[in-house]
């Protein structure tokens, strides 16, 4: 069976082995509650290991997140993208996934990326590193250092999901149900742990398809096809100039993993 979706993310991961300058001995894993993932074999020849979530899935399926206050006002598309089990289990594996004395990156799984991303493992002093803005922060791409399982950050990160009043004033700030932790750890804690990367690492594609920027302006290490701007979806012009930068990824990698076989 065409597994889209399971290609698309299998796209944005050989993108960030050919662009993303990482060490060679970078384990890429993509952890999943989708049983087909398992045995789907683009995946299989891209990722090294395909495995279940690495937190308490029991624990977690037992929190009702639908009365945490009012979700955010979606339209069809984004209700069937955006519940808020699915965005919080992606933060719990970024969490979760141990560091093992070196650094962890989660990436969404749609997103391009187009040059190096050392510059954004956090420095001396700083823990962890992500894209802010103002006040929240966006989610698509977190590095994380050993200093992070080694304290209470982590933990910070979670009480939400312990504590139905703050999930709901933190909503009011950020109506992002993945968003909501890394958030409130600043409204926490500050900033003096973080590494506010620069807005090269979120290239927001729908919003540049939106104010027509040119294509040939664009040289942000990842492009992130949020919303809409999922290329196979097919909301867009297949001939627009960011949609078929996706789709020429696409076929790059299909070409080069010897496609489905």
């Amino acid at each position: 069976e065409h597994d889209i979706d399971a290609e698309a993310t299998a796209t944005s991961i050989w993108s960030v082995q050919k662009n993303g300058s990482l060490p060679t001995n970078t384990q890429y894993i993509l952890y999943t509650v989708n049983e087909r993932h398992f045995n789907n074999p683009i995946l299989n020849k891209v990722y090294d290991v395909i495995a279940r979530p690495p937190y308490d899935e029991e624990w977690f399926n037992q929190i009702d997140l639908s009365t945490f206050g009012p979700k955010p006002s979606q339209d069809a598309y984004c209700k069937e993208y955006r519940p808020r089990a699915k965005f919080w289990g992606k933060l719990l594996s970024f969490l979760k996934n141990p560091c093992e004395n070196s650094y962890v990156m989660h990436l969404d799984w749609d997103i391009i990326c187009q040059g190096s991303l050392i510059g954004s493992l956090p420095p001396y002093k700083k823990t962890w590193s992500c894209y802010c803005v103002r006040q929240w922060c966006t989610n698509g791409f977190l590095v994380k250092s050993q200093n992070v399982d080694d304290s209470g950050i982590a933990n910070v990160m979670m009480e939400p999901l312990y504590d139905p009043e703050l999930y709901m004033r933190m909503h009011k700030i950020i109506p992002s149900a993945d968003e909501i932790g890394t958030t409130w750890y600043r409204q926490k804690c500050g900033d003096d742990t973080v590494c506010r990367l620069r807005k090269t690492y979120c290239g927001n594609v729908e919003r540049y398809i939106r104010e027509k920027r040119p294509i040939n302006e664009n040289n942000d290490r990842i492009l992130h096809y949020v919303n809409k701007t999922k290329p196979w979806q097919g909301f867009y012009p297949k001939d627009d100039p960011y949609v078929k930068l996706w789709w020429d990824y696409h076929d790059d990698m299909m070409r080069s993993i010897g496609g489905a076989n």
